[in-house]
């Protein structure tokens, strides 16, 4: 009986240790800011990491948190319609809370790989337009006045 009393507790503890184990090596937590290049928060963007570890929207005012992380090294991008992220390189080492801000750049502002240009299309060729009737000038009389200017002739 004690020998089984001894084997259930030491398979506790392991299970108790591996289990704090893995959870103190997950409880670290990512927060910032998502903010545009006047540093204005971006609300409602999503931020995501790489390796994944969650994937969390900002706040009204640009702030996310990211709980669970474990130790390690890290991209964090954030995205938003209209926008391009600028990644934030992270290290998860010891600190329970690290804190990466990251930058949103407006589309608008990031030159085009290849320029579009517009180029109109040629003009159709236009048919010359039918002379218009020949009208006397003022104080002139019409010469052959019941005849078309095409029969004048």
């Amino acid at each position: 009986m004690k020998k089984f009393v001894g084997m259930v507790l030491g398979v506790a503890i392991v299970a108790l240790a591996s289990g704090c184990a893995s959870s103190v090596s997950g409880s670290h937590v990512i927060y910032g800011v998502v903010a545009d290049v006047d540093s204005n928060p971006v609300p409602g963007a999503i931020v995501t990491s790489d390796p994944p570890s969650a994937s969390v929207s900002t706040d009204k005012d640009g702030r996310y948190m990211i709980k669970g992380v474990k130790a390690g090294e890290y991209t964090l991008r954030a995205s938003k319609m209209g926008y391009v992220s600028t990644p934030a390189k992270i290290a998860v080492r010891s600190l329970d809370f690290v804190q990466a801000d990251i930058r949103l750049v407006p589309e608008e502002m990031i030159p085009s790989a290849s320029p579009q240009v517009y180029v109109e299309p040629p003009a159709a060729p236009q048919a010359e337009p039918a002379p218009a009737a020949e009208q006397p000038q003022a104080g002139e009389e019409k010469e052959n006045s019941g005849k078309a200017w095409w029969e004048k002739k």
